[in-house]
C-alpha cells in the first residue's frame, strides 16, 4: 500500500502538491494531515519528505518521515472546544470580562476583553487591548481620582478591587459602571486583575428615582402635617367667630354653617388627592361642586337659579382654601337670606338668582364676583365695622388673600373680589 493510498481523501491534492514541489533547490516538504489506518480510523500526522539525490546511479530518493499527532490534535481540539464554551459564556455575560495588568515598571495594559467591550464603550476589544488609554479617556472626569484610588488601594492591599462611576461612550452617552476584580501576583513581578465591568445606568436611575420618590413622600408627610394643623386652625377660629356672632341663631342653624365651612376646606383636599397635582386645584371644578352641595344643604321652598361661570384655573392650596370659604360664605347667605317667602317673586321676569362668576385678570390677578337679585344688604353698611359672621368672615379672608373687597345693593345684593394668588414656598 503506498502513501497516496492511505492518504485522507481531503488532503490528496495538498500531498501530491508537496511532493511536486520538493527539487534540488528546495529539498525539504512539511503537511499536516490526516492518515486512514488499516482498521478504518483516522490518525493525524506531521509528514516531512526530504530529497536525496544519488550520486552513484544518478537516482533521485525522497524520504518521508511520519510524526503522529494524534495525542497533540486531541489537546488542540479539547482547546479549542473549551475557548469556544469560555467565548459563549462570555458572550452572554452582561459585562465587559477582561485581565487587567501592572507591570514591574508600573505600565499598565489590558491582556483580555471580551466583546461586551462594544456595546460598553462603543469600541471593540482589540482597541482597548492595544491602546488602555481609550478606557481612562472615557471616564467621567469627576470620578478619574476616585478611579485611581481604588486601583491603587486594591494594588497595596491585594484586596479585591470594587468601583462604582461613570463613563462616556464614544457617542457620548453618560453611563453608570461598575467594576468588580480579583488581584493575584505574577511569577515575574506583575500584577494582573481577573474581572468584569458591568453597565449599571438602568440600577443606577432606578435607585435615584427610589430615593426621590422617598424624599418626595417625606416632603410630602411634613405638607400634610402643616396643612393639617393649618386647618385645624382655621376650624379653631371659625367656631371661635362662630360662638361670638351666633347668639341669637339655632343649635341646628349653627351646626349647618359650621359643617358647610368645614365642607368647603375638605372639597380642596379631595381634588387634590383626585389630580395628578398635590398643590393645586382646579377651581372650576371645585367650585362646581361645592355650589352643588350649597344646593343641596338648604331646603327652599321654591327654586332659586344659580348661574355658575368659572374660569379654568389652578389655584393654590394657600389661595384656594380662603376663596373658597369666602364662595361657602357668600352663596350660603344669599341662599338663607336674600329671597325671603313674603318678598318672593316667582315670576319668568324676576325669578330668584344668584350668580357666581371667577376669572383670571392677567397672570396673578383673579376676580370673584357673586351677586343676586334679592332684597340686598342693608343700606349704608359699614366694612369695618361689621356685625355679622359671614360678612366678617368674608371681610377677613379677603384681607388674607390681600384683596379689595365691594360691596353694593343695587338690585339685590353684589360682592366684588380683586386678589393676587398668595405666594407659596414649600415646607422642608
Amino acid at each position: 500500500m503506498t502513501w497516496m493510498e492511505i492518504t485522507h481523501p481531503d488532503f490528496m491534492n495538498a500531498s501530491l502538491a508537496i511532493g511536486q514541489k520538493i527539487t534540488k533547490t528546495n529539498p525539504i516538504g512539511l503537511i499536516e494531515k490526516q492518515i486512514i489506518h488499516k482498521d478504518g480510523y483516522l490518525i493525524w500526522i506531521n509528514l516531512t519528505l526530504s530529497w536525496i539525490e544519488e550520486i552513484i546511479d544518478q537516482r533521485v530518493y525522497e524520504i518521508a518521515i511520519f510524526e503522529d499527532l494524534s495525542d497533540r490534535k486531541q489537546i488542540e481540539l479539547a482547546l479549542r472546544k473549551s475557548e469556544d464554551k469560555f467565548q459563549k459564556i462570555v458572550a452572554n455575560i452582561p459585562g465587559m470580562v477582561y485581565q487587567f495588568r501592572r507591570d514591574v515598571s508600573g505600565n499598565f495594559s489590558v491582556d483580555y476583553a471580551s466583546v461586551f467591550c462594544q456595546q460598553l464603550f462603543g469600541f471593540p476589544p482589540l482597541e482597548l487591548m492595544r491602546d488602555i488609554g481609550l478606557s481612562f479617556n472615557a471616564s467621567h472626569p469627576e470620578d478619574i481620582e476616585k478611579f485611581n484610588k481604588s486601583v491603587t488601594q486594591s494594588l497595596e492591599s491585594m484586596q479585591p478591587w470594587n468601583y462604582l462611576g461613570r463613563i462616556f461612550d464614544t457617542y457620548g452617552k453618560l453611563k453608570w459602571v461598575e467594576g468588580i476584580a480579583r488581584p493575584e501576583r505574577q511569577d515575574n513581578g506583575d500584577v494582573l486583575w481577573d474581572g468584569i465591568l458591568m453597565d449599571v445606568t438602568d440600577r443606577q436611575l432606578a435607585q435615584e428615582q427610589i430615593r426621590t420618590a422617598l424624599q418626595e413622600k417625606e416632603l410630602l408627610l411634613k405638607e400634610i402635617h402643616h396643612r393639617v394643623k393649618n386647618n385645624l386652625q382655621i376650624i379653631i377660629s371659625l367656631l371661635s367667630l362662630q360662638s361670638q356672632y351666633g347668639q341669637e341663631q339655632s343649635i341646628d342653624s349653627l351646626f349647618q354653617e359650621s359643617q358647610n365651612r368645614v365642607y368647603s376646606m375638605a372639597l380642596i383636599h379631595e381634588q387634590l388627592y383626585q389630580s395628578t397635582s398635590l398643590d393645586r386645584v382646579n377651581f372650576a371644578d371645585y367650585t362646581n361642586i361645592l355650589i352643588s352641595h350649597l344646593q343641596q344643604s338648604y331646603f327652599l321652598r321654591e327654586p332659586i337659579e344659580l348661574k355658575v361661570e368659572i374660569a379654568e384655573v389652578f389655584l393654590s392650596i394657600e389661595t384656594a382654601v380662603p376663596c373658597g370659604l369666602i364662595i361657602n360664605e357668600l352663596v350660603a347667605n344669599a341662599l338663607k337670606y336674600a329671597f325671603p317667602e313674603s318678598q318672593l317673586d316667582i315670576s319668568p321676569k324676576n325669578h330668584p338668582l344668584i350668580t357666581v362668576e371667577f376669572r383670571q385678570i392677567n397672570n396673578n390677578k383673579f376676580a370673584l364676583l357673586v351677586k343676586d337679585n334679592g332684597i340686598g344688604i342693608s343700606a349704608g353698611i359699614d366694612l369695618n365695622n361689621l356685625t355679622t359672621l359671614g360678612l366678617s368672615l368674608v371681610q377677613m379672608l379677603t384681607q388674607q388673600l390681600e384683596g379689595e373687597l365691594t360691596l353694593s345693593n343695587q338690585q339685590g345684593t353684589e360682592c366684588y373680589i380683586i386678589f393676587s394668588e398668595l405666594s407659596y414656598d414649600r415646607r422642608v
